[in-house]
């Protein structure tokens, strides 16, 4: 009985609440998968130059559409809106820098853009699955650039992995709407594969930060942060590009 009543409350809470944010939610997903290609692309020296300008037009036009969509709740939210205004200033950014040749200037302009949203998200109480993985990769960044550059203490390496282990938790513990997010079969096994060989990495750094193996643990973070891109990207659209 007491199972019957979970389930109905789960049921019942999932009308009332879901709905509240679904349209935001999905048409966030169609942007996301036009804002991590021109993200990944601009972060690419060797990508065509026409590859990465496509990247940034398909990027606006999906940022117009997205801004359009919105409903007046969403468009007066202070969080969001504040958030959407600083986003477009970094697009806009990118796309002259893009123009200008100045890659990896633009890609730290995109970057800040999934944190503006992630946090947005956040103050409106939505719960996303790629934000899961940009909290990991806030944590994921540090902890590379100390163990490939072999300067970071031990202590603290093993404290940084704790919360990256912590934040891949996360990311495990949460379902994959593969409807949401279009994933065709292969993109599910793709996705499930990667989760695990994450956590593989995960705990073969735990073991490398004790030992006297340096270039183990830098070639584990690098494996690490391959991993972390490939999965990142499989949310993205990279068709024709």
């Amino acid at each position: 009985m007491k199972w019957f009543w979970g389930s109905i409350f789960t049921v019942l809470l999932c009308f009332v609440i879901s709905p509240a944010h679904a349209g935001l939610i999905e048409e966030m997903v169609i942007l996301e998968r036009s804002y991590i290609p021109a993200l990944v692309l601009t972060n690419q020296p060797a990508k065509p130059a026409s590859s990465v300008a496509e990247s940034m037009r398909r990027l606006i036009t999906a940022w117009s559409q997205f801004k359009n969509n919105l409903n007046q709740s969403d468009r007066e939210d202070q969080a969001l809106k504040k958030a959407i205004e600083d986003s477009e200033r970094h697009i806009n950014e990118a796309n002259g820098e893009v123009a200008a040749g100045k890659r990896k200037e633009a890609h730290e302009s995109l970057e800040a853009i999934r944190i503006l949203i992630w946090k947005a998200r956040q103050a409106k109480g939505i719960v996303y699955l790629p934000d899961r993985l940009t909290a990991f990769h806030e944590e994921m960044e540090e902890f590379f650039s100390l163990a490939v550059g072999q300067t970071g203490e031990a202590g603290k390496l093993k404290r940084l992995l704790g919360e990256l282990s912590s934040q891949w938790s996360n990311v495990e513990n949460m379902k994959l709407d593969r409807q949401m997010f279009g994933f065709s079969d292969e993109k599910v096994t793709s996705f499930a594969k990667l989760v695990k060989q994450e956590r593989e990495i995960l705990n073969q750094l735990a073991s490398l930060i004790s030992s006297s193996d340096p270039q183990g643990l830098a070639n584990a973070a690098r494996a690490m942060k391959s991993t972390f891109s490939q999965t990142y990207q499989l949310f993205g659209d990279f068709n024709g590009l």
